[in-house]
C-alpha cells in the first residue's frame, strides 16, 4: 500500500496536534513490506535550501501544477537539483513544501520562547513551542514525529544521529515526555545499531568506493570551474590554485588515493 501525499499531510498534522494514528494504514504497509524495516529520516539545514533547486518539477521545468502531485509524474530535474540522487526511489518518498515555524513565535505562556532561533528544529518535528530555557530543550509532553512513528511502525530500533556532539538546544528527537534524546555521533555505532546483530551485507568482500569518489570529484571540479569563470583578479587566482590542488589528488583507475580508508562490507 502506498501512502499518498494527502494522507501523509493529514497524518503529519495529526501527529503535531497529538492525535492518535489509526493502525490500519501501518499494519497494511508493514504486511506489504516485510521483512524490510520502515524508516523515517529527518535532515535539517539550519539556514534553509534554495527552493528552486529543492522542489520536484513538471517535465517542462515548471512548478507542480497540483499540491498533491505524484512524484512519478514529476522529476528532480534542472541544474544542481538537490533531490536528483533520490530519483530511483521517488515512488517511495514524499516531498513537503511550505511548512513554517510560526509556532516558535507564539509564546502562549511565560516559559515559552517568542522568537525564532535554533530551537526551531525541535518545533518542526514536535509542532510545539520551544522552551524559554533552550538548554533544557523540553517540549513538555510533545514527542517528535520520529519518536511517535517508531511506536506505530515497529522498526527494529529508533535511531538519532548527529554529525557532532551538539548541545541539547540543537536536538531534533524528543521522547514521550518531550525531553530531548541524546544524539549518536559515531557513524560505526549508529550503523551497527541500525541492523540486527546477525545481519549480513549483500555484498561480500571489500567495498570499492572508487566510482563514488570519482563522481563526487567530477561534480566538485565542475562547480569550481563554473565559479572560476565568473570571477576575476585575486579571487579567480585563488580558485585556480584550488582547482590545481584538486587535480593533483584526482583518483585514477588502479591508483591508491593519497587519503583513503579500507572498509569491510560489514563495518
Amino acid at each position: 500500500m502506498t501512502i499518498s501525499r494527502r494522507q501523509f499531510n493529514l497524518l503529519l498534522g495529526g501527529a503535531a496536534a497529538g492525535a492518535a494514528f489509526g493502525p490500519s494504514i501501518f499494519q497494511q504497509r508493514a504486511e506489504a513490506q516485510v521483512p524490510a524495516p520502515i524508516r523515517f529520516l529527518a535532515v535539517r539545514t539550519p539556514h534553509g535550501v534554495d527552493r528552486d533547486r529543492w522542489i520536484p518539477r513538471e517535465a517542462d521545468g515548471s512548478e507542480p501544477r497540483s499540491t498533491d502531485a505524484s512524484l512519478m509524474d514529476l522529476g528532480f530535474t534542472g541544474e544542481d537539483a538537490i533531490l536528483t540522487p533520490l530519483t530511483p526511489w521517488r515512488q517511495k518518498i514524499t516531498v513537503l513544501d511550505g511548512l513554517d515555524s510560526q509556532v516558535c513565535k507564539e509564546a502562549t505562556r511565560p516559559d515559552r520562547r517568542n522568537f525564532h532561533g535554533h530551537n526551531e528544529q525541535g518545533a518542526m518535528l514536535t509542532g510545539a513551542e520551544p522552551p524559554l530555557d533552550r538548554d533544557s530543550a523540553n517540549y513538555d509532553n510533545h514527542p517528535s514525529l520520529d519518536y511517535y512513528l517508531h511506536g506505530r511502525l515497529g522498526a527494529p530500533v529508533l535511531l538519532t544521529a548527529s554529525v557532532d556532539g551538539t548541545g541539547t538546544w540543537k536536538a531534533m528527537s524528543y521522547d514521550a515526555a518531550g525531553v530531548f534524546r541524546s544524539a549518536e555521533a559515531s557513524p560505526q555505532t549508529l550503523f551497527r545499531s541500525a541492523f540486527p546483530a546477525d545481519w549480513v551485507p549483500p555484498m561480500a568482500g571489500m567495498v570499492d568506493p572508487t566510482a563514488g569518489e570519482r563522481a563526487i570529484f567530477e561534480h566538485d571540479l565542475a562547480r569550481l570551474r563554473a565559479l572560476r569563470d565568473r570571477l576575476a583578479g585575486d579571487e579567480r587566482v585563488r580558485i585556480e590554485r584550488h582547482i590545481a590542488a584538486m587535480t593533483r589528488l584526482e583518483p585514477t583507475p588502479g591508483s591508491v588515493p593519497l587519503g583513503a580508508c579500507t572498509v569491510h562490507a560489514g563495518d
